[in-house]
Order: C-alpha cells, then sequence, then structure tokens
C-alpha cells in the first residue's frame, strides 16, 4: 500500500507544479500586458536568458508522460488508445472517475508526435510531462 501512496504523492506533486507554473505564467503575462511590470534592461535580459532558472521549469522523466483521460472513459476505451498510439503503460492510477496513465514512451517515437497523437483523442483531458520531484 505504501508505494501507491507515495506514486499518489509524486503524482499529485507533479501536477501541482504543473499547474502552478502554467498560472504563473499567466499572471506574468497579463501583468506584462497591463503595464504594471518594471521595465528590465537589455543586459538583464541577457543574463536571465543565459542562466535559466532551474525553478522555473522543472526537470521531467525522459520519454514518460502522464495522460489524463477525461471522466467517464470507459477502461477498455483507454486501452484501445494506448494500443493505437503504441506505448507502455507503467502505472494506472484512478480518481474516482478520473483515469491517470503513467506511461513510458518506446525511443524511436519523438516524445512530442506522442503527445500529439494522444491529444487528438476526445477521450484525453491532458498530457503532461512526468516531472520529477525531490524531498528536501
Amino acid at each position: 500500500m505504501k508505494p501507491f501512496l507515495l506514486s499518489l504523492l509524486v503524482f499529485f506533486l507533479a501536477h501541482v507544479v504543473a499547474c502552478a507554473s502554467h498560472a504563473s505564467q499567466q499572471g506574468e503575462a497579463q501583468a506584462q500586458s497591463a503595464g504594471t511590470q518594471e521595465k528590465i534592461s537589455e543586459s538583464q535580459l541577457a543574463t536571465a536568458a543565459e542562466k535559466p532558472d532551474k525553478k522555473m521549469k522543472p526537470e521531467s522523466v525522459p520519454n514518460e508522460l502522464l495522460v489524463t483521460f477525461r471522466e467517464g472513459t470507459p477502461e477498455d476505451r483507454i486501452d484501445a488508445i494506448h494500443k493505437a498510439v503504441k506505448v507502455k503503460v507503467l502505472r494506472k492510477l484512478h480518481f474516482g472517475q478520473t483515469r491517470v496513465c503513467h506511461i513510458k514512451i518506446p525511443e524511436s517515437q519523438p516524445l512530442e508526435a506522442v503527445r500529439q497523437a494522444y491529444s487528438a483523442f476526445p477521450e484525453v483531458e491532458s498530457v503532461d510531462p512526468n516531472y520529477k520531484v525531490r524531498a528536501k
């Protein structure tokens, strides 16, 4: 039971980080469009571009994705979608009616192509990187 809870915690934390990052980016875009942000000199921009902040972009596990299916999607349909995309399912997590699948992509398939293939199915709610989470 403990490995399941640990997996659930890791998934939850990765999802929270992804959502927070997305919300932060939207907030920054709104602040810029409203003209409330301070002007940054070109030299400061160049320095920021050379040294990306790791907190802004979490590291993900190579060739792995977390695929969230819409509520009520039948299990046999989920299996058919995985088979069509030709990936290996490492783990299936259930949160009420919502199903999240942790998948491994063969090295022969480009990550972005697999992401787009999943996104083409109306049953797929989201396709996210499997972010690494480290405890301090």
